[in-house]
């Protein structure tokens, strides 16, 4: 995973931040991230993901779909999942993914 991404996906907690990345500077964004830092700081850090079954779509996303707006017959399963779960099921670019646009759509669980 690249610096920005993580910065994108902890941007609400920079006390994980600066604890686990202390001395990197933003020029530095494209830089990869040692897996055994990225890992501890994910374990850290209290986001959460859902993963979602939407009449066999399985999207990825931040918050769960408000049921009370969809109209007709449609199957929804969610599993709330912390943030390092998703990414050591699906990666950092999927993740990165939520964060970005709300949702990643996931081929496989």
């Amino acid at each position: 995973m690249k610096f920005w991404q993580i910065l994108a996906c902890l941007s609400q907690q920079k006390n994980i931040i600066d604890k686990y990345f202390p001395d990197y500077e933003l020029g530095r964004g494209n830089d990869d991230i040692d897996e055994k830092t990225l890992v501890a700081a994910l374990k850290e850090s209290k986001e959460l993901y859902y993963l979602i079954d939407f009449n066999g779509q399985i999207l990825l996303r931040l918050m769960p779909i408000r049921k009370d707006i969809l109209e007709g017959e449609i199957s929804i399963l969610e599993k709330e999942i912390p943030i390092i779960q998703a990414y050591l099921r699906f990666g950092g670019d999927a993740i990165t993914e939520v964060v970005d646009y709300g949702s990643a759509e996931i081929n496989k669980l």
